[in-house]
C-alpha cells in the first residue's frame, strides 16, 4: 500500500514542486491566499533574474533555463538542499547525532522546509516581500534558508564520527 499521495500540479505552471511549495505557504487551508503570495513573489523574482542582475550567483543556471519558471525554482531550492541529515540515535545512554545521506526527494522537502521557515521568520511587512527577499538571499548565498544548510553540513562534518552507529540502515 502506497502512502504517498500524488500531489495535483498547479495550473499555471503545471509543476508539482510549486503545488508543494504553494501547499507549504497555506494557513488554516486558505490556498488562494498562498497562491497569490506565491506567483506575485516568483513573477518579480523571475524578471530579475531574466534581466540577469549581477547581483545573483547564477552560475550554474544557463541562459535558456533563466526563461523557464520551474528550472529558476529548481536552482533556487538546489541552492540549499542537503545531502546529508543528522539522525538522533539513543546507544548505550547517550544521544548522538549520526549523519545519514538523504535521497533527492527527502533533501528536495527539507530544503521547502527551510525556505518556508526562513521566509516566515523575517520581518518584512508583506508576505510577498518576505519570500522575494528569502530567495533573493538564497541567490546571493546568504539568509536564514542558507545559514540552515551550512548549519547542518557543518554539524555533519562535526559528528562524521559517530557515522560507524549508522550500519548500513536508514532509520
Amino acid at each position: 500500500m502506497n502512502l504517498n499521495r500524488k500531489i495535483k500540479p498547479d495550473f499555471i505552471y503545471n509543476s508539482q514542486l510549486v503545488a508543494r511549495i504553494i501547499n507549504k505557504i497555506m494557513l488554516n487551508g486558505n490556498k488562494s491566499i498562498a497562491e497569490k503570495i506565491f506567483y506575485s513573489a516568483f513573477s518579480k523574482i523571475l524578471d530579475d533574474v531574466k534581466s540577469d542582475s549581477q547581483q545573483f550567483h547564477l552560475d550554474g543556471l544557463e541562459e535558456n533555463d533563466r526563461n523557464s519558471p520551474v528550472k529558476v525554482l529548481e536552482f533556487i531550492l538546489s541552492k540549499i538542499t542537503p545531502t546529508v541529515e543528522l539522525r538522533s540515535k539513543r546507544v548505550g545512554g547517550s544521544n548522538y547525532n549520526i549523519p545519514c545521506p538523504v535521497d533527492q526527494k527527502r533533501g528536495l522537502s527539507i530544503a521547502i522546509n527551510w525556505l518556508i521557515s526562513a521566509f516566515r521568520s523575517r520581518n518584512e511587512k508583506t508576505a510577498i516581500d518576505r519570500l522575494v527577499k528569502e530567495m533573493y538571499d538564497i541567490l546571493s548565498n546568504r539568509g536564514t534558508a542558507v545559514k540552515s544548510m551550512l548549519d547542518n553540513k557543518k554539524m555533519a562534518e562535526a559528528n562524521k564520527a559517530f557515522s560507524h552507529l549508522l550500519n548500513g540502515k536508514k532509520k
